[in-house]
């Protein structure tokens, strides 16, 4: 940006205070990545960053046709869409999975969400913050879930939900949709004679998505921000002796902005079916949260057998918001 100084005695007119105004203001961006139009499907590279940010004049997403989000952090990333002028989504946005992978923590803007075996918790700031005239806008990654026990390796969780804030600097058309759901956590599957079932890996977080605009033309579309679903445990293998399963992991927590994770199954004792894993809870927002595994059953064809896994926990379900920009 061009800084003018002002020497005594200069005119200030209303052309000056406009040309300049719209340099200084960082809503809606630069429109430096120009007009941006999807007209076919495609995807748009995060390619590993925490963040991303586009800075478009303009925005149009067609009927029909999906913008994907792909190659996101290992702690999910935040996708930042900058729009000078209107946006008009009547395709879709799909950054669903692209929150924490499995049992790692999430980032943003606002602090992080720790994963592990018992979900997530809200924790302390992150170094990002979304920061206009030094104010933050509120939102955060799914946390990935935990993975169910196995006898040899692990039931893979499901990815946390990603983070899409558009900023739409005129007037917002929005009648398609936007995902940034949670990922499914893995079933177990029946394990080699003499050992016991493996649990299933919990769901998800869901993610947040953002809108916020100055004028609104429509707002019929449909955001997604549920948490992914437990996987089932699997059952328990054949074998002479009692051998007990493997517990599900825990569905993620978002309790920051959403609902919080489900707790994991346990796995069966010797000759017992798995237990269940909870369902994950609701958004605060209509997000919904993810339905927990179903523990795996007792292998039957021996009175001696191995003992089923437990289903992995719901994820919880995120968090989006649709509303008229008053603060930036």
């Amino acid at each position: 940006m061009d800084f003018k100084t002002w020497s005594a005695g200069e005119r200030l007119d209303a052309d000056d205070l406009n040309n300049k105004f719209d340099e200084v203001v960082k809503f809606g961006g630069d429109g430096s990545d120009g007009a941006k139009v999807v007209s076919s499907n495609e995807n748009l590279d995060a390619s590993g960053a925490e963040v991303l940010i586009k800075n478009y004049s303009s925005l149009d997403i067609q009927s029909g046709f999906t913008l994907t989000i792909i190659n996101p952090h290992a702690n999910g990333t935040i996708v930042n869409i900058k729009v000078q002028g209107n946006v008009t989504i009547a395709g879709t946005i799909d950054a669903s999975e692209c929150g924490a992978i499995a049992e790692t923590p999430s980032y943003g803007t606002i602090g992080y969400l720790e994963a592990g075996d018992t979900g997530a918790v809200s924790t302390h700031l992150c170094g990002y913050a979304l920061n206009i005239l030094g104010k933050v806008i509120k939102a955060i990654a799914g946390a990935g879930a935990g993975n169910g026990g196995a006898w040899t390796g692990v039931t893979a969780g499901g990815r946390g939900g990603g983070v899409v804030i558009i900023e739409c600097f005129r007037s917002l058309d929005f009648s398609g949709d936007i995902d940034v759901s949670g990922g499914n956590g893995t079933s177990g599957t029946k394990p080699v004679n003499l050992k016991g079932g493996p649990g299933g890996g919990g769901g998800g977080a869901g993610g947040t998505a953002v809108i916020i605009y100055n004028t609104l033309t429509a707002n019929t579309g449909t955001i997604t921000a549920d948490g992914g679903d437990g996987g089932d445990g699997g059952p328990g293998g054949y074998g002479n002796s009692s051998v007990a399963g493997y517990a599900g992991g825990a569905g993620t927590n978002h309790q920051t902005l959403g609902g919080g994770g489900g707790a994991a199954g346990t796995g069966g004792a010797a000759g017992t079916n798995g237990g269940d894993g909870d369902n994950g809870e609701n958004g605060r927002v209509g997000s919904t949260g993810g339905t927990g595994g179903t523990g795996g059953a007792v292998d039957t064809t021996t009175a001696n057998g191995r003992g089923g896994g437990g289903g992995g926990g719901g994820g919880a379900g995120g968090e989006y918001y649709i509303v008229i920009n008053t603060e930036f």
